[in-house]
């Protein structure tokens, strides 16, 4: 069976991504949050760690590698936190003050029309992996690394986890899956990104309502109540009206499931990143496997 290591890290990536630094803020309590973790030989100190990782073949020789943070979050550009600045024009800062304008003018308030309606316009239907690929290899990556998810908890994957993803809304194409196929035909290295760690705090202010203006203090759509109206979301052909359980204790099973989608296994490709609020975490392959 194969493991894996997790360590945290600083990795450079040649990036097409658009996220923005945000302000330094004082740290946020810490949760203890009880998880089983599988038996392994490292104990939980950087000695440890140290003395029994080993830095994978591939990624010594592979140099340069790809991130594609890309997935629904692009449709508003205006930034890769657009689900978030829409939220909260007043905190947005300079650079990010236009993102809830620009909003309006598009597609009307928040209460109206939040980032949940932006998914379906999400159609990507001038994506060509196979195209991307090619060039990628040709200007000498070795490897990519997906967005499998963003902090908007949408797979871009053929889940069945949950409802909520790109084969049943917007591009209707299995987006992970497909950039998989194109990197194995370049003979690439491919990994998964998963950014779902941010979400249960990055949507609250989707609760929340205007501070000032017309529209002050009407709830946003994630304070909506939707019983009795019939919605896009709601419709017998989607049917996603479902909640999903994102905590900590179910992202092993998310994980596996969005690899055995496209591998027919459990097995784990060479490389996932996890985006958490505290740390980020690259995870490879067992030490020393090709």
């Amino acid at each position: 069976m194969k493991t894996i290591r997790v360590i945290p890290c600083i990795v450079a990536f040649i990036s097409i991504w658009n996220c923005p630094l945000q302000a330094a803020t004082a740290p946020l309590p810490m949760e203890e949050i009880k998880v089983p973790i599988a038996h392994g030989p490292c104990e939980p100190t950087w000695k440890s760690l140290g003395d029994h990782f080993k830095t994978p073949v591939w990624w010594n020789k592979a140099k340069i590698g790809m991130w594609l943070h890309w997935g629904p979050q692009s449709f508003g550009e205006d930034g890769d936190w657009y689900a978030k600045w829409i939220y909260m024009p007043k905190y947005a800062g300079e650079r990010f003050s236009k993102v809830y304008q620009n909003h309006l003018e598009r597609f009307g308030h928040p209460s109206e029309f939040g980032y949940k309606d932006i998914l379906p316009l999400w159609k990507a239907e001038k994506w060509d992996p196979d195209k991307l690929m090619a060039l990628y290899h040709r200007a000498g990556a070795r490897y990519v690394i997906a967005q499998g998810m963003h902090h908007d908890n949408f797979d871009l994957w053929d889940s069945k986890y949950q409802p909520w993803n790109s084969v049943r809304i917007g591009p209707r194409r299995d987006i992970v899956g497909e950039w998989e196929k194109a990197a194995r035909k370049e003979g690439m290295k491919f990994g998964i990104a998963f950014h779902g760690d941010y979400s249960l705090w990055w949507y609250q202010p989707a609760f929340l309502s205007d501070l000032e203006g017309t529209r002050k203090g009407v709830p946003y759509d994630g304070a909506q109540d939707y019983s009795g109206k019939e919605t896009w979301w709601k419709s017998s052909s989607r049917s996603l009206g479902q909640k999903t359980d994102r905590s900590q204790a179910s992202r092993q099973l998310i994980v596996k499931r969005s690899f055995s989608n496209f591998t027919g296994s459990h097995t784990y490709p060479p490389a996932i990143w996890f985006s958490g609020r505290q740390t980020s975490n690259m995870a490879m392959n067992a030490p020393g496997r090709p």
